[in-house]
C-alpha cells in the first residue's frame, strides 16, 4: 500500500511500522532486525537502488517494545521525487 510522505521529514513509529509474531500469536522479538531502503528507478527496466545509511552500518529500527519497530529515518530535503520500497531484514 503507498504511502506519501513529504522532503524533511522525519518518520517515527506512526510511519513505517512492523510487528513480528510466532505461530501462537505472540510478539517475539527476533534475534536480528535491520531495514533497507531503495529508491525505484521506473526504467524501463524497473530497477532499485540502495540509499545506504550515512554511517555505512545497517539500519536499525527502534524498538519501542516486545515484537514492535519502527524505521526512524528523516527524509533529505534534496530527496529524488519518486517511488521508494523499504526492505525488512530478520
Amino acid at each position: 500500500m503507498p504511502i506519501v510522505f513529504n522532503r524533511g521529514a522525519a518518520l517515527g513509529s506512526s510511519d513505517l511500522s512492523l510487528s513480528l509474531k510466532d505461530s501462537n500469536g505472540s510478539l517475539i522479538n527476533p534475534s536480528e532486525i535491520s531495514y533497507d531502503i531503495y529508491y525505484v528507478d521506473p526504467g524501463p527496466p524497473e530497477t532499485e537502488v540502495l540509499i545506504p545509511d550515512p554511517s555505512g552500518q545497517p539500519r536499525t529500527p527502534v524498538n519501542p517494545s516486545t515484537g514492535e519497530y519502527y524505521a526512524s529515518c528523516a527524509i533529505p530535503p534534496g530527496a529524488a521525487l519518486g517511488e521508494y520500497r523499504i526492505r525488512w531484514i530478520f
